[in-house]
């Protein structure tokens, strides 16, 4: 089980909301009613909602996954548009659109990565408290409210373990907790696996610089996604960390050809440049799900779903405060790029299980297949009684 913290406060709603039905008695209650009339406004203008079912067999392992940051990606949804574009979000930047848990009252923690007014394009990650590995999983999303002008994402989205989470959307800022943002050096946004990500090229000296507070010698996680371009006959890196005088303390994850001329994955951790080599060959033009944990001087190495390397590694010890997404992050020696695409960089201050590595290829890679969201744009009716939980209150039932 993925033993992660929970630093966010669960956000409850008021469980009633008072439909039209009930509004002219409540008017002449005393004050009591009145508040419980005021206190439900706001949740009562979300006017719909869906929900999403997420697929037991798509969890990896036996145990529960907790506080799972899990990706809902809906490439358009045409009840997802504002209401100037057909659709039913009310907030330019879909401010209203938010999820709760299976009780349909409890506010699950989410971080937007992209929002599109005219096509419904949502591309967003879930806290998920319990992602179960045996029962579908629900919750549901709301959409439709008048007023909402605070954008709803938050940094708790990402457990405390989490030392650095980027999209590379449009910025290379830290979606987490530590605000290890990136410094660019010369890539550009592009199309990637999710949404949007960095383009290296073919500069070789291009990087983007982030920072490495919160991240411990003892154990971690690297994790992204990368797609080599094409490639050189030397080095070229996804994410590299050297500390000097004595190159002692790296984390290095980078391609490089073999003795006979083939593209392969390498890894440098501790004291070694090449703790493990060749450990599988790389294809240009090809998405990676990588994957790297380190603890208690063994490493792991997974790769779209499986693992393809383990051994032992000596030597890591204090790390220099920033690390190199896309090379080498050896100070003066920031020569070696990828020449390529790198998309939705995690770094952890734990090792990640392999079900959750799994579980995160399967998310990231093929969203749809991963849960499904209800077709209709189910309204809020209320005719029932004034329990904003109870799905004979919607349209549809749901």
């Amino acid at each position: 089980m993925e033993t992660q913290s929970n630093s966010a406060t669960k956000k409850s709603f008021a469980r009633f909301c008072i439909s039209p039905i009930f509004k002219k008695a409540i008017l002449f209650t005393l004050l009591a009613g009145f508040l419980v009339m005021n206190s439900a406004s706001q949740i009562c203008n979300y006017k719909h909602r869906k929900l999403i079912t997420f697929d037991p067999t798509k969890v990896s392992g036996v145990s529960d996954l907790t506080n799972y940051p899990a990706l809902i990606n809906i490439s358009s949804d045409n009840d997802l548009r504002t209401l100037a574009n057909g659709g039913f979000v009310e907030n330019a930047n879909g401010y209203d659109i938010i999820f709760t848990s299976a009780d349909g009252v409890t506010q699950l923690d989410h971080q937007v990565e992209k929002y599109t007014a005219t096509t419904g394009e949502l591309v967003t990650y879930v806290r998920i408290p319990t992602l179960s590995t045996s029962v579908n999983t629900n919750i549901y999303m709301y959409y439709g409210r008048s007023g909402a002008v605070t954008d709803p994402s938050v940094a708790t989205t990402w457990d405390a373990n989490y030392k650095g989470s980027w999209f590379f959307h449009n910025d290379h800022n830290d979606k987490g907790t530590k605000g290890n943002h990136g410094t660019n050096n010369g890539t550009t946004f592009t199309g990637a696996k999710v949404a949007g990500g960095i383009n290296y090229g073919t500069t070789t000296t291009r990087y983007v610089q982030v920072g490495t507070t919160g991240l411990n010698t003892t154990s971690g996680t690297i994790e992204l996604w990368g797609n080599p371009a094409s490639f050189l006959a030397s080095e070229t890196y996804y994410f590299g960390h050297t500390t000097l005088p004595s190159y002692n303390n790296r984390i290095q994850i980078y391609n490089i050809q073999n003795g006979g001329g083939v593209q392969k994955l390498r890894l440098g951790l501790g004291n070694s440049h090449n703790v493990s080599g060749d450990i599988m060959t790389m294809v240009a033009g090809t998405w990676y799900h990588i994957m790297l944990t380190w603890s208690s001087g063994t490493y792991f190495v997974y790769v779209n779903g499986a693992q393809v390397a383990t051994g032992a590694y000596a030597g890591l010890g204090t790390l220099h405060p920033f690390a190199d997404i896309g090379n080498d992050g050896n100070p003066g020696q920031q020569t070696e790029a990828l020449r390529g695409i790198i998309d939705e960089v995690r770094v952890s201050n734990i090792a990640r299980s392999s079900d959750y590595h799994i579980t995160t290829y399967n998310n990231q890679n093929s969203p749809s297949t991963f849960y499904t969201v209800s077709g209709a744009p189910y309204r809020w009716l209320g005719g029932t009684s004034t329990n904003w939980g109870t799905p004979a209150n919607w349209q549809g039932g749901i």
